[in-house]
């Protein structure tokens, strides 16, 4: 399934390391960082479990927290019987305790082991296509290599949709090649821009900039009013990643075929911030794997 096969694909890209990467939950977590000792340790002694105890995330909080009851307290205390001359070095005295004990608290709160919350999913307003459908094959060197570039990047990421776009030589505008997963239900709006997209700003972005090899990540993408020029995404699509896909050589001089000035991969998904660096750079090799297909 989706969750298996991004798992065994991280598990690969980490070199084969058991170690798997804790996902994000539902709801924001705070929890403290669990350090344990082994009693039968004879390299950890006393001082040192001590020591560790106090510099914990655990440890700062509580001493932070019991310094700040303590300076209040004597600062409450002291002020029926410090003389009037005394209150300026005894006000000087509570002042540096006070910043000296939030130092330690905030210390111990840096250190707390937070889990981000993972915005809510919602159900995407398309059809799902069983596999990868191409608007024109003419185009591609290797159509099976794009359409399992796209069913990888759909098992491997967050994303839902996968959509292959191109600008060439002979259309002044951008042209979807190839779609995946989930896709909008019009058939029209999968093959080609509407009428109503007058300008694409987002994706001329690659256009415009041709050395231009970074992603363009939009993570909450309704709330973005360039989200109309993604007219071959679902309409309530959360999040939408961008991975300019490199091209040869080979791709701009061949005969009896249209010139691809710019092809792009476009993710969307059902989550908003959804992707992360890791997904981020899967989908980046995919691309460059895409570049071999298209050129080669």
């Amino acid at each position: 399934d989706k969750a298996g096969c991004r798992e065994a694909l991280i598990l690969f890209a980490a070199g084969g390391s058991e170690e798997k990467e804790e996902g994000r939950t539902g709801k924001g977590v705070a929890k403290f960082a669990s350090t344990s000792f082994s009693a039968n340790d004879s390299s950890t002694g006393v001082v040192d479990v001590v020591l560790n105890a106090l510099t914990s995330d655990m440890g700062g909080i509580v001493l932070g927290s019991i310094g700040l009851v303590v300076a209040i307290f004597n600062r409450l205390s002291a002020l029926d019987v410090t003389p009037i001359e005394g209150l300026g070095q005894q006000s000087r005295a509570d002042l540096l305790a006070v910043f000296a004990c939030l130092a330690v608290l905030l210390n111990g709160v840096s250190k707390l082991d937070v889990t981000s919350a993972l915005a809510e999913s919602v159900q995407l307003d398309g059809i799902p296509l069983s596999e990868p459908s191409f608007t024109d094959e003419t185009i591609l060197k290797n159509a099976d290599g794009v359409k399992w570039a796209l069913g990888s990047v759909l098992d491997a990421t967050p994303a839902d949709t996968a959509v292959l776009m191109m600008k060439t030589s002979c259309n002044d505008r951008w042209k979807p090649i190839a779609v995946a997963g989930i896709v909008p239900r019009d058939e029209q709006l999968r093959q080609a821009l509407p009428d109503s997209v007058a300008m694409t700003p987002i994706l001329d972005r690659f256009l415009n900039n041709k050395e231009m090899t970074k992603e363009s990540y939009l993570p909450t993408l309704q709330a973005l009013p360039g989200r109309v020029e993604f007219t071959y995404l679902p309409q309530n699509s959360q999040e939408a990643l961008l991975v300019p896909v490199s091209l040869s050589l080979s791709s701009i001089a061949q005969e009896n075929v249209p010139i691809i000035e710019r092809a792009v991969l476009v993710l969307g998904s059902d989550t908003a911030k959804s992707f992360t660096p890791r997904d981020v750079a899967w989908c980046q090799v995919i691309a460059s794997r895409i570049g071999t297909f298209v050129s080669s």
